[in-house]
């Protein structure tokens, strides 16, 4: 007969996931490994001499090539280094800094983006495939964040469950050794 694998206690289970920030950390920087890519592609292509958007090029906040070369090229180098970072433990705790840092960036460009998109550009420039990207990489970073800081809302309130519950059942535990202490049948016993 097969034996059943071994339960994870909760003390187990919360050590398992405080030792699997590597795997997290670089699967979310994956998910986004797409949408800088085709930045980067989107921005290569972008002609500004036949472009639309050209006849506003100087009343945009940034510059659209560079706007959407800076978004690509930013999420590739942190993906690789969220990569490199879950090789290496001394790396991933520099490389976790600085996701932080840049998933405030990247919010930060996002919100420029979806101005621009929204305030600066005309209807014609908002068909061209470089307005769509800019709108694009925006809404997605934008929608990923909120999904990401969800994400860590919800671990935050799991772990604080899971630790005031084995508060309780240690504080019950002591009661009840102190109980047993008290009660003189059960020490004679």
């Amino acid at each position: 007969m097969a034996e059943a694998p071994p339960r994870l206690t909760r003390q187990a289970s919360l050590q398992r996931v405080s030792e699997n920030k590597e795997g997290v950390s670089s699967g979310f920087g994956c998910c986004l490994l797409p949408v800088g890519i085709a930045a980067v592609v989107i921005a290569s292509g972008y002609d500004a001499s036949t472009s639309s958007c050209d006849a506003n090029a100087s009343s945009y906040t940034v510059d659209l090539k560079l706007f959407l070369n800076v978004a690509g090229y930013s999420i590739i180098g942190m993906t690789v280094l969220s990569c490199c970072g879950a090789m290496s433990k001394p790396f991933f705790k520099l490389t976790s800094s600085i996701g932080l840092l840049a998933s405030m960036f990247w919010f930060a460009w996002s919100v420029i983006g979806i101005y621009m998109y929204d305030n600066q550009m005309s209807s014609e420039c908002q068909d061209e495939p470089i307005a769509k990207m800019i709108l694009s990489y925006s809404i997605i970073q934008i929608v990923f964040t909120a999904l990401l800081a969800g994400c860590v809302f919800c671990l935050v309130c799991v772990l604080g469950g899971i630790a005031v519950a084995s508060a309780v059942a240690g504080s019950q535990e002591q009661q009840r050794a102190a109980a047993n202490e008290q009660d003189p049948l059960v020490s004679d016993a």
